[in-house]
């Protein structure tokens, strides 16, 4: 950990007694200058760089890079997006490339939901939406409906939350989707 974020600057250690004796242990007491003086930066942002520009184009700069962390921790986290079984350029560009299109579909899921739903929950919505086989029938949706499959459903124009989906309505939604 950065010495300037560890909460050990807070914290003071003596090594005598009271007397000035040298002490067999040592006592931590908090720090309470340390506080007082980390206390007056609370609520601030400090940004250092190394940019020419004027102030308010590095604000301007720094204020939408949310979405740049953001979009990244998407990558990272919900896609699981570190290309781990790619090794050669190549193939971690196309990798990288996947993500981002991914990413990007995910952005317009999002638009398209008029925001009411963040990424992350499209994403985790999208996985729990299995459906079981059911053998001469067809498919059996193992979901809870509620109202992210609902706008998902309507968004996509299909259904997939009835009793039973047979073998020939996933078909014809394949094909309806090939046709754009």
């Amino acid at each position: 950990m950065l010495p300037w974020k560890s909460p050990d600057r807070f914290l003071s250690e003596t090594y005598a007694t009271e007397d000035g004796e040298v002490a067999v242990f040592r006592t931590v007491t908090l720090n309470l200058d340390a506080i007082s003086e980390e206390e007056k930066y609370d609520g601030f942002y400090a940004i250092c760089t190394d940019l020419s520009d004027n102030v308010t184009k590095i604000i301007e700069l720094n204020h939408n890079r949310w979405e740049s962390e953001d979009a990244f921790r998407v990558i990272k986290t919900d896609f699981k997006g570190r290309p781990v079984f790619v090794w050669t350029a190549e193939h971690i560009r196309a990798h990288f490339i996947v993500c981002f299109i991914t990413l990007l579909l995910f952005r317009i899921m999002e638009k398209e939901l008029n925001y009411k739903y963040t990424s992350s929950a499209i994403i985790e919505k999208l996985r729990s939406m299995t459906m079981n086989i059911v053998k001469g029938e067809g498919y059996k949706p193992n979901f809870t409906r509620d109202d992210l499959t609902d706008d998902l459903h309507a968004k996509a124009g299909f259904r997939l939350d009835t009793e039973i989906v047979t073998r020939q309505k996933i078909k014809q939604i394949i094909a309806n989707i090939k046709k754009g």
